[in-house]
């Protein structure tokens, strides 16, 4: 899980975007065995609810 603090839902894409860039230079230099492969979902919170991780993570998997 990744945390993007005090960002918005697009912020919090394009910096998303900016990992899943790296990861592909990555899978793309050299002889390599296997690839990596990344999947997200992204939930946005706007207070410090009384928020469950668990909630937060299901709702963030519904969205991938």
């Amino acid at each position: 899980m990744i945390c993007f603090l005090n960002a918005t839902v697009q912020e919090a894409e394009e910096m998303w975007q900016r990992i899943v860039d790296k990861i592909q230079i990555i899978n793309n230099e050299g002889d390599k065995k296997f690839i990596i492969s990344l999947s997200h979902g992204i939930e946005e919170l706007n207070d410090f609810g009384d928020y469950k991780l668990d909630d937060i993570i299901k709702k963030a998997d519904s969205k991938m």
